[in-house]
């Protein structure tokens, strides 16, 4: 819309919702905040936009008529002393209009904020998915077997009733390890030599196997067990860098 005077406006009607957006328009060329428009003013700046527009369809011109009739009879009950035997208040209604036009306006600027922010698939993008790629997960051993048992209290049992080390609790049979092992409320690992294996596998509820895949020549071997009871959990293959020797990790559980 461009506005010198009133004779010059000049609007294109397809680009408005209905009279009250043309009546914002004309309010704004009063250069006054709209809580303090002449409403007077308005309604002749209005008959005078509808004179001027001569290519109005049917349907257009009956809603801009409409507010044209319901403008001149507002303007008229303003410029008549105020009658309070009239259910018509002329001043509160001119209020609500200007109310209104100021709730347009926002509505206006609103709108033009959010359609000036980026919009999905235009300006800004989803992340795509991962097509194509797959992820390998590898576990990798930085500690030994026994680097970790040291961040668990040790136990040991020995025949030796003399032997002592320092953070270490002695135990000189069997029975006592059992008890031990009852009054925990954590998993309990045991090391040893064959005789020790052999005492606690038949209460053991897991093992974990490193087989060594190499073959050398020994005196001590680990005791016989019936494997008919375990059923391997996991198998994982790794490299003792320390002794340059391929080894395999086997966990087992006893079966049920």
């Amino acid at each position: 819309m461009e506005s010198k005077n009133l004779k010059n406006i000049s609007i294109d009607i397809p680009n408005y919702n209905g009279p009250l957006e043309v009546l914002l328009d004309l309010a704004k060329t009063q250069k006054v905040d709209l809580s303090e428009i002449s409403i007077t003013k308005l309604a002749d700046q209005f008959l005078n936009f509808i004179k001027s527009q001569k290519d109005l369809n049917l349907e257009t011109a009956s809603e801009f008529l409409l507010m044209a009739t319901w403008l001149a009879y507002l303007k008229s009950k303003l410029l008549l002393p105020e009658d309070d035997t009239d259910d018509f208040k002329a001043l509160e209604v001119a209020e609500k209009l200007k109310l209104q036009l100021k709730k347009l306006e926002l509505i206006r600027l609103l709108s033009s904020q959010m359609l000036s922010r980026k919009r999905l698939g235009r300006d800004v993008f989803m992340r795509g998915s991962k097509s194509g790629i797959k992820s390998i997960y590898d576990s990798k051993y930085t500690l030994t077997l026994f680097e970790v048992l040291k961040t668990y209290a040790n136990i040991v049992m020995t025949k030796d009733e003399n032997f002592e080390r320092e953070g270490i609790k002695v135990i000189n049979n069997f029975d006592e390890a059992l008890e031990l092992i009852k009054e925990s409320n954590e998993d309990v690992f045991v090391i040893g030599g064959s005789k020790i294996y052999e005492l606690f596998e038949p209460v053991a509820n897991s093992l974990a196997i490193t087989r060594i895949l190499k073959d050398f020549e020994g005196d001590a071997f680990f005791p016989d067990i019936n494997w008919e009871l375990w059923q391997i959990e996991k198998e994982e293959n790794f490299f003792d860098e320390k002794s340059n020797i391929e080894c395999k990790l086997i966990e087992y559980s006893k079966k049920a």
